[in-house]
């Protein structure tokens, strides 16, 4: 009996032991579990930073286009296109440059700079009227000669010039009312001139009258001669007029005999230019 009670005791012993030793090993996993844990919550944001530093390095530059491996040292961005020309964006200060400047067309806008520094269109038109910078809108000549009439009345068609516009000037001429339409509102300043010979004789004393006229002021300047005009013979006019004009009106270049001309006159040269001043 004696010796079974020791065998007990050593069994209920042993069990005791397996038990501690079972916590203890249950209680070393928790605290490991808890280490992995503690060790994962600070790992991985220090991991994550690293990659992203990392992943900034890599991406600090782009390239685009034609030889994607090769980019400048100073850029952050380049375009290239197959012709090896660039759009290039400079990592220190932030500029742009562009190495291909083709020819600008007639018709081409400018851009701006905002002081917030956004980019806008600006039409040439608009740029030389805030500069006001006076800008020619009609520039023409006399091309072939023309008899002009004696006077029978105020801007008939017959006393119009019929001139021919430069090049570059052609738009807002009438070839068929000998007329130029002005294309906006605005100040302007008429030039014209003319050159003519009689096609009589001195008796009675043919004079030339070169005379601009606007269509929105029923009239203009007008220069009447003082010298004779006959045939081999004749009168060099020039005149000047300028007046606050709407878009829409017209303006021409009349000449005619008068003052008791008897004769009509044969106009060699003539000139007219329109300015637009503001």
């Amino acid at each position: 009996m004696p010796r079974r009670a020791g065998r007990a005791a050593r069994a209920v012993k042993a069990g005791i032991d397996y038990n501690k030793t079972q916590t203890i090993s249950h209680i070393k996993t928790i605290k490991i579990m808890k280490t992995k844990q503690i060790f994962s919550k600070a790992l991985y944001p220090a991991f994550f930073a690293v990659m992203l530093f990392a992943s900034s390095s890599v991406f600090a530059q782009v390239k685009i286009g034609t030889n994607p491996t090769v980019i400048g040292a100073a850029n952050n961005l380049e375009v290239e296109a197959a012709n090896n020309k660039k759009v290039i964006t400079d990592k220190t200060t932030g500029t742009l440059k562009v190495e291909n400047k083709p020819n600008s067309l007639i018709t081409d806008s400018l851009v701006t700079r905002s002081v917030d520094g956004e980019l806008h269109q600006m039409s040439q038109s608009r740029l030389l009227d805030q500069l006001k910078i006076p800008v020619t809108v009609f520039s023409a000549t006399l091309t072939s000669d023309y008899i002009i009439p004696i006077f029978a009345g105020q801007d008939q068609l017959s006393q119009r010039i019929p001139l021919t516009p430069r090049s570059g000037y052609s738009t807002g001429w009438n070839a068929a009312t000998k007329q130029f339409t002005l294309p906006a509102n605005g100040f302007y300043q008429v030039e014209a001139g003319l050159v003519c010979q009689g096609t009589g004789t001195v008796v009675p004393g043919t004079t030339l009258v070169t005379r601009i006229w606007s269509s929105q002021d029923g009239g203009g300047a007008f220069l009447a001669g003082v010298q004779p005009i006959a045939i081999g013979g004749g009168d060099w006019q020039s005149v000047v007029w300028s007046g606050d004009w709407n878009a829409g009106s017209t303006i021409s270049l009349n000449g005619y005999t008068q003052f008791g001309s008897l004769n009509t006159g044969r106009c060699i040269i003539g000139r007219l230019n329109i300015t637009k001043i503001r």
